[in-house]
């Protein structure tokens, strides 16, 4: 990263230019088999490893301004000290292989596969590996992003009640238990009962339970909050 992208650019300044800024090559043309790959394709492609260095492939102009280390070019004076301004450069390919794919045919290429749920797919995997398998990948990966995007929502809610609440001092005795509790507690029942909604049609047993939650929290809630004043 260049100094001046820093977070706090000032008193960061590195010395010189980069001898090479990063980036990815592609080939022209990348083929499976007797077909092109398209780019949507190539671009799901992984396990690069890295490329042995040796002192043999600098060029003659960087002889004396570069040394391999670590598999590594390294630009200063002591690749065991480095110091600001110093650069080392590495390179990784993804070296051909087996691929599966899950995409359309078009001719002597791919594209988007069509689904009844109306979203094309095109997936990609290295190594032999079975449509089912694939699906089931792409199933518990779009599950893990889901959880994680509605955690996120949730501790969105929790922040934005807290910052609702906390200059309001007419709740009494809900204010008493505290309004990051109240907030974690309003912000777990609304998130349930969203996912509850989105579930009753296909999950009616997974939804109800969730409602249930949610309510059994608020009810919880308010028999806190009733609670403060007898012990006060």
């Amino acid at each position: 990263m260049k100094s001046a992208e820093f977070k706090v650019p000032a008193d960061h300044t590195n010395t010189g230019e980069l001898v090479l800024d990063g980036g990815t090559f592609t080939p022209d043309k990348i083929t499976l088999g007797a077909f092109e790959m398209p780019d949507s394709l190539v671009d799901q492609m992984g396990g690069e490893t890295a490329i042995p260095l040796k002192d043999e492939d600098l060029a003659e102009d960087l002889e004396d301004r570069a040394k391999v280390h670590q598999n590594r070019f390294f630009f200063g004076k002591d690749p065991t000290a480095p110091a600001i301004g110093d650069q080392k450069v590495s390179y990784e390919i993804v070296k051909p292989g087996l691929s599966s794919i899950v995409a359309a045919q078009l001719g002597s290429t791919f594209g988007d596969n069509p689904t009844k749920a109306g979203d094309p797919i095109s997936m990609l995997e290295s190594g032999v590996v079975s449509a089912e398998v694939m699906f089931q990948n792409a199933a518990s990966a779009n599950t893990l992003i889901t959880w994680l995007l509605r955690f996120v929502g949730f501790l969105f809610m929790t922040f934005g009640f807290m910052a609702i609440m906390r200059p309001l001092s007419v709740l009494g005795s809900i204010i008493g238990m505290g309004t990051g509790l109240v907030s974690v507690v309003l912000a777990g029942v609304i998130s349930l009962l969203v996912i509850a909604m989105t579930w009753i049609a296909v999950r009616p047993v997974l939804a109800i339970a969730l409602i249930v939650l949610a309510v059994g929290g608020f009810i919880w809630m308010r028999k806190m909050a009733a609670a403060k004043p007898a012990q006060a």
